[in-house]
Formats: structure tokens, C-alpha cells, sequence
């Protein structure tokens, strides 16, 4: 067992073997103990941190949703393991609000290192709002325990396979986005939609 899912070190070689452990250990980790006295202790399901336009929330710049339907997303959804989170919005920009690209090609991990600069159509530099915004995804991410996300590819926020290039033209270039690029510094692995059946077979 590990320290993330609550349990003391000295249990790991006790439940292994099958030792006896303390009631109140038994009662809330083993409500049906095996015929043979052993506990076997059920592994927490992970929960997932999700753009909230792809939860239906209308939040992207120009006011809409991306909202993913799909069956595993909602049994998630009513099981209660999935967080919801814009990045952009908890930073304090509105909705609706001007595009923003990260300049001169590069991406989401430059911007953390500060050599890469976001900025909106207009000229206006929002780097520090979308670095405020990574950060509250990653608390955020780890105070639910979340292992997983699953970002809006594309934004300078949350891209984890594309961004746009800065020049405001449409034009994509390989690359993440501020938040996804700090999660995955943290450990935590970023899904686009494009890869849900590989979300899929981590969350179940």
C-alpha cells in the first residue's frame, strides 16, 4: 500500500500475509473479511481532473462548450470522480475574452521555464494569468488525488498534443499548453479527447 491511499507503512507485510490486524482497521477497510480471516483491500478508482468546457461548462474565450458525451465520462461523472476546472476562468479572465496563442512557436513548458510568453490577439501579455491558472489546476489536482486529466487539446491552456503557433492564423504546431505542461512536470498524465479510449483503460 502506499501513503496516498491513507494507510501506515507497517500495514503493507501484515495484510500480505494475512496477520491479524486491529478491529477498527478491519471494520472500515474490510467490511466482509474472506472465509480464511484475510483482508484484501480494494484499491481506490482514481478520480480525473477535466477542462470544464469538456464537462459542458461554457468557458472557453469565446463563450462555448466542448462538451465530450461519452458513457465512461458520465458513470464517472455519477460516481464522483471527476473534477471540473478552468484554468483561464480561476485565474480571473472572462468569458467571453480574446484569444490567446503562446508566441514564437513554442509551448506550455517554455512558458513555465519564462522563456515563452502568452499572449492575447490584441498584443495584451496574459502569462502571468494562465501561469496562476496552472498552478490552481495543480492544487486542485492534488488535493482530489487526481492521477489523470483530460484537457481541451489545442489550448494554450490545456493542449497536451497541439497548440496554435502565436501568429493567430490557425496554423497548429506540436506542442502543450501551460497547465498540461505543468501537470505532467507533477506526474499527473494528460489525456486529449483524441485518446479517451486510452483514458478509459487507465480509469477503469
Amino acid at each position: 500500500m502506499s501513503r496516498m491511499m491513507g494507510y501506515p507503512w507497517g500495514y503493507r507485510s501484515d495484510i500480505a500475509i494475512g496477520r491479524a490486524l486491529p478491529d477498527t482497521f478491519l471494520r472500515h477497510h474490510c467490511p466482509v473479511p474472506s472465509r480464511d480471516g484475510s483482508c484484501h483491500v480494494q484499491a481506490m478508482k482514481p478520480t480525473l481532473l477535466i477542462s470544464g468546457c469538456l464537462s459542458g461548462q461554457p468557458v472557453r474565450y469565446d463563450g462555448t462548450a466542448r462538451t465530450l458525451m461519452q458513457d465512461s465520462l458520465a458513470r464517472w461523472q455519477a460516481e464522483g470522480r471527476v473534477i471540473a476546472f478552468c484554468p483561464e476562468t480561476a485565474a480571473g479572465l472572462p468569458t467571453p475574452r480574446p484569444p490567446a496563442e503562446i508566441i514564437q512557436g513554442r509551448d506550455g513548458a517554455a512558458v513555465l521555464d519564462g522563456s515563452g510568453r502568452v499572449w492575447e490577439a490584441g498584443g495584451h501579455d496574459v502569462s502571468g494569468l494562465f501561469l496562476v491558472g496552472a498552478y490552481r489546476a495543480l492544487d486542485l489536482a492534488r488535493r482530489h488525488g487526481c492521477r489523470f486529466a483530460l484537457l481541451m487539446d489545442g489550448s494554450p491552456s490545456c493542449g497536451s498534443s497541439f497548440i496554435y503557433d502565436g501568429q493567430f492564423t490557425g496554423t497548429r504546431h506540436a506542442g502543450q499548453g501551460v497547465t498540461a505542461a505543468l501537470l505532467r512536470r507533477n506526474g499527473i498524465a494528460v489525456y486529449a479527447a483524441a485518446r479517451f479510449s486510452c483514458l478509459e483503460a487507465v480509469m477503469d
